[in-house]
């Protein structure tokens, strides 16, 4: 009996990329994985947005904002770049610190808050 054929077959070039195999994972494995921590942080696709328009900070802007720049370029970056399954989504309770207490209290409610979150960085 050949154990060559039995350990070394074919392999996707999804599991030579991000090293699948030698990490002691599968590709079913890691696609259920993806796909559950998708379905969990999908909350943040309404909810995120929806705190900031109470800042005044329009919900379209804040959906593209939000889910497209941050969540869907960092979490590409992070899989692509690094190899590193993390998904990346914008802080919940920065944007509601700025918009319930920091965007209600200023007057220019739009343009100072939204910088202020860039501003403090990574938590």
């Amino acid at each position: 009996m050949d154990t060559t054929a039995s350990t070394q077959r074919d392999v996707t070039g999804i599991e030579r990329f991000f090293s699948i195999r030698s990490a002691g994972s599968r590709t079913k494995t890691e696609v259920v994985a993806g796909i559950t921590t998708f379905l969990t942080a999908m909350y943040i696709i309404v909810v995120n947005p929806g705190i900031l328009s109470q800042a005044g900070v329009p919900f379209p802007a804040a959906l593209t904002a939000t889910v497209v720049i941050v969540s869907f370029l960092g979490s590409c970056a992070m899989g692509l770049y690094a190899r590193n399954p993390v998904l990346v989504a914008p802080r919940m309770g920065m944007h509601a610190l700025f918009a319930f207490m920091i965007g209600w209290s200023t007057a220019a409610r739009c343009r100072g808050t939204p910088r202020s979150a860039a501003y403090s960085g990574p938590a």
